[in-house]
């Protein structure tokens, strides 16, 4: 039932991309708004495609000031976009599809997360199609900007934390603080959920709280702690980089 579940939601995604004429804007150059921010991560995966694949040097097509170095959040999936470019060729669809596949892959996250908390398979669909109908979630999902690829890998982390709260593995509390480290180095604001799921360790670590009804959520503290850890020290250590090594010759975004 899960499984037949899945796939009708997957359908009617797939039927709702058809309806927002992906189909057309995927093979479209950055448009809409924001398009001179679309054009600028367009030309990450350009400049490293064309210029070595030197990942600690991103650039854009601007040298009035510079070399074109510029910095903003981490640069890694324009970096993969560049690595695709080199197997398929250097074409705005396989940028675009490769944001639309992420988000997609969120989308389900949010599915399978709503279906833990209500089973109930309306819901379950209703609210993460809901949220790909709103306006901006439907014109930036293939874009070219990282928000939508740091909302997916949210979604995708939070499904790993619920796992972790059913199964009590280790393996699905990794993997979801390695989702909320992708999203944060994407979007810094992405690292509030990061923050609110420390606060609630702590709080249940104190016993002022029980996140499960049976027993404790986080029982693998030994664990637990070097994974925020992990994440604060990941995203911090790029950001510091950032502002200290690259600031004196690139313009911010």
């Amino acid at each position: 039932m899960q499984r037949r579940a899945g796939l009708i939601f997957l359908f009617l995604v797939v039927v709702l991309s058809l309806v927002f004429e992906y189909g057309e804007t995927t093979l479209m150059l950055p448009q809409s708004v924001h398009d001179w921010r679309q054009a600028d991560c367009a030309s990450f995966a350009m400049m490293y495609y064309d210029h070595g694949m030197h990942f600690f040097e991103p650039r854009v097509y601007n040298i009035l000031m510079s070399e074109g170095n510029a910095v903003g959040e981490c640069p890694i999936l324009y970096y993969v976009v560049a690595c695709l470019y080199k197997v398929f060729g250097p074409h705005e669809v396989v940028f675009r599809l490769l944001f639309l596949f992420i988000f997609y892959a969120g989308l389900f996250s949010l599915f399978k997360i709503v279906q833990r908390l209500t089973q109930n398979l309306f819901i379950s669909i209703f609210i993460p199609l809901l949220l790909f109908c709103s306006p901006l979630i439907m014109l930036f999902a293939n874009s070219f900007l990282c928000d939508s690829p740091s909302l997916a890998m949210i979604f995708i982390a939070w499904n790993f934390i619920f796992k972790y709260r059913e199964t009590s593995k280790e393996k699905h509390f990794w993997l979801g603080m390695f989702f909320f480290a992708f999203a944060s180095l994407l979007k810094l604001n992405a690292a509030i959920s990061i923050i609110a799921l420390a606060v609630m360790f702590f709080l249940e670590l104190a016993g002022w709280i029980r996140l499960n009804k049976d027993k404790k959520m986080f029982i693998n503290v030994k664990s637990n702690i070097p994974g925020f850890l992990m994440v604060l020290i990941i995203v911090c250590a790029w950001y510091l980089w950032a502002i200290t090594i690259m600031q004196n010759t690139t313009p911010h975004f």
